[in-house]
This record gives C-alpha cells, structure tokens and sequence, in this order.
C-alpha cells in the first residue's frame, strides 16, 4: 500500500474517532434549565454549575469538550458511571454530572 493510501485511510479513521469535540458549555437559558428539570426532576441550577465545572475539568481534560449530543441521550446513564469511576470522582460526580447533560443535550 502506498503512502498515499495510508495517510488518507488514517486521516478518516481519525476524523471518525469518538468522541467528537464541541464547545466548551456556557451559561444555561431558561429553556435548558427547564428541558433539564423535564427529564430529571431533581435537576437544580446548583446541580447544573457543579455538572458544568465537573465536566469541563474532568471530561474536557481527556476528550478536549466532548460533543454531548455526539452520543444519544439515552446512552449516556451507561457511559457516565465508567467515565466517573475512571477518573476516580466522588460517587456524587455521576448525579450532577447526569443533570448537566440532560439539560446540555439538545
């Protein structure tokens, strides 16, 4: 194979690694915090800043600001418990963090 080949072939192999990278989370609207409350009732606006700042120091330090809506929503309560117990975040980390993105995801 050419070298030509391969750098195309590992160019869209990398461009289609997971997970995608987004921007980095800003404050949340109204409507987000709503959406978040809709889907988690015990989703608080402190719970929303701590799953902020938790997910751009822990997440955003290994996957450059993951792309939360890269994966579907109902993937991430299996995802969030590897990823917690990984990088070795308090047991509190997974709820605030699973408030975070079901009111981040669109």
């Amino acid at each position: 194979m050419s070298i030509s080949r391969i750098a195309v072939l590992s160019a869209l192999l990398l461009s289609a690694c997971y997970p995608k990278t987004g921007v980095p989370p800003g404050p949340f609207s109204p409507e987000q915090i709503a959406r978040g409350q809709a889907r988690r009732p015990a989703v608080t606006e402190d719970s929303l800043e701590q799953g902020s700042k938790l997910f751009i120091a822990q997440c955003g330090g290994c996957h450059s600001h993951p792309d939360i809506n890269a994966i579907a929503l109902d993937r991430w309560p299996s995802i969030l418990p590897r990823m917690v117990a990984r990088t070795k975040m308090y047991s509190s980390a997974n709820d605030m963090l699973g408030d975070f993105i079901a009111a981040a995801h669109d």
